[in-house]
């Protein structure tokens, strides 16, 4: 297998369904290889020698998805507030519902970095809430205990999970990263982790609804780590890459 096959995407039906957004990295630049849209935030990410780009200072690379020429941020859906700004896509981001459809989220990294962060319940893989503002709902894959151990958990108040699916038993490095599927849809959403090579999920939050509080509760942009915790310093994620698919291309989209 080689490194750019990392990446096992469930219900093809036999072929394999083609993502609308692929970042990678491609002669030293990360690019959405299918709109050649490079990767380009406030904050400069940084890359490593074996491949993979992180943000060394806030600690959040956003999975920002191509739309009109430029990275755009995706969030799961807009039942509530985006940031603190009501949502009006495209200007200040996009979800499922702008684009008619449910839409997966797969994304390849690793984490060697622990956080003893009770309202993240350890270390932020990847999230979609900040933890620095009560308004903040949503969920997080998080690391806890040991960089083996990982948590699927589900927020109707920033201070910590009301629902908690883990501990799950992931062995991932920069050698065999993980995998992280989210499928999202105006209503629900899903969450599955694989271990690299593994097409079979390790762990799976089952279909949720996308229920968290009243239309004044807000979320955060998809991203590794999150805007805010408990404690100051935040986990390093390192991102191998990432791709979002239609529900209309998958044949088990949510199953």
């Amino acid at each position: 297998m080689s490194r750019r096959e990392y990446n096992i995407v469930q219900g093809c039906g036999g072929g394999t369904p083609a993502p609308f957004c692929d970042y990678q990295i491609v002669n030293g630049q990360f690019i959405d290889t299918i709109s050649n849209v490079v990767y380009k935030d406030s904050n400069s990410i940084s890359y490593t020698q074996d491949g993979y780009v992180y943000r060394p200072s806030a600690g959040t690379v956003y999975f920002f998805v191509s739309v009109n020429g430029a990275g755009c941020y995706f969030y799961p859906n807009d039942n509530y507030r985006w940031s603190t700004a009501a949502p009006n896509p495209p200007t200040n981001g996009v979800s499922p519902e702008w684009y008619g459809e449910g839409i997966r989220l797969v994304a390849t990294l690793y984490c060697n970095t622990l956080v003893g962060d009770s309202r993240a319940n350890g270390s932020a893989i990847i999230s979609c809430l900040s933890h620095n503002n009560a308004n903040y709902v949503g969920f997080n894959v998080s690391m806890k205990d040991d960089i083996s151990s990982f948590y699927i958990n589900e927020y109707t108040t920033f201070s910590y999970p009301n629902v908690i699916f883990g501990p799950f038993t992931i062995v991932q490095n920069a050698e065999s990263p993980m995998t992280i599927q989210i499928d999202m849809s105006e209503t629900q959403y899903r969450i599955k982790l694989f271990e690299y090579g593994r097409t079979e999920p390790i762990g799976d939050s089952g279909v949720r609804t996308s229920s968290f509080g009243t239309t004044s509760k807000r979320y955060s942009p998809l991203m590794t780590s999150n805007w805010g915790q408990e404690v100051s310093s935040r986990p390093r994620v390192y991102v191998k890459g990432f791709k979002y698919y239609l529900e209309s291309v998958l044949s088990d989209f949510m199953s």
